[in-house]
């Protein structure tokens, strides 16, 4: 597993409505995918898709929108199960 910090680059986005977190996160993963993939699991707010408009966009898994990196010496295991390390409190 890897480390990885999602910030948040584009604040105004119209999507940053479906998560209720809209800061920085450090996340356990094998690679970028999933990383964004499990933020998006924690901090999406559902929405309901109405026919005839665009489909709400979760910002964490827009590269433009949020900016993910690997961290190199994090103070977090890489051996452990991947998962949402910080902030604490957004359980599934």
């Amino acid at each position: 597993m890897k480390i990885w910090k999602l910030s948040p680059l584009d604040i105004d986005f119209a999507g940053w409505c479906f998560s209720i977190h809209k800061g920085d996160a450090i996340v356990r993963a094998e690679d970028e995918e999933e990383a964004r993939n499990i933020a998006t699991q924690h901090f999406r707010i559902a929405a309901k898709k109405v026919p005839g408009q665009e489909t709400p966009l979760n910002p964490w898994n827009y590269s433009t929108v949020v900016k993910c990196i690997e961290l190199d010496n994090s103070k977090y295991s890489t051996d452990d199960p991947a998962g949402l390390l910080e902030p604490e409190g957004f359980d599934i």
